[in-house]
């Protein structure tokens, strides 16, 4: 039986970068946060295909950049990730939401800050 995703609806001023403002009054669905200490909390998460994530971007300016081509192989190890969403730009005081439609091992990082990585298992 295929799960469906609840629909996230995000209140506030639409930015170009995809993200919107975050709202305290709205519970988010599978949240991942991207903390001031630099790191995605969680930094694994597994989720079903269908569903989506909702990257939650506080005070200090962070991205996502998922591992899709060449130019990233050499920064992640191994292939890319094909079926991979598009990228959050560089926001704060932000959330996105990206949808998974594919199964697969998604691995991203923080175009801003080195080292800070994470990973989406859909299954």
């Amino acid at each position: 039986m295929r799960r469906l995703a609840p629909v996230v609806l995000l209140l506030g001023p639409a930015c170009a970068t995809g993200a919107t403002a975050p709202s305290a009054s709205i519970s988010l669905h599978n949240p991942v946060q991207a903390t001031a200490d630099l790191q995605f909390t969680p930094r694994e998460f597994t989720v079903s295909v269908g569903d989506s994530v909702t990257f939650v971007f506080g005070s200090v300016s962070h991205s996502v950049e998922f591992q899709k081509g060449e130019e990233l192989k050499a920064y992640y190890g191994g292939a890319s990730s094909a079926g991979a969403p598009a990228n959050v730009d560089v926001s704060a005081n932000a959330t996105a939401v990206r949808a998974f439609p594919t199964k697969g091992s998604f691995k991203y990082r923080c175009t801003v800050h080195a080292g800070m990585l994470g990973e989406i298992t859909v299954q």
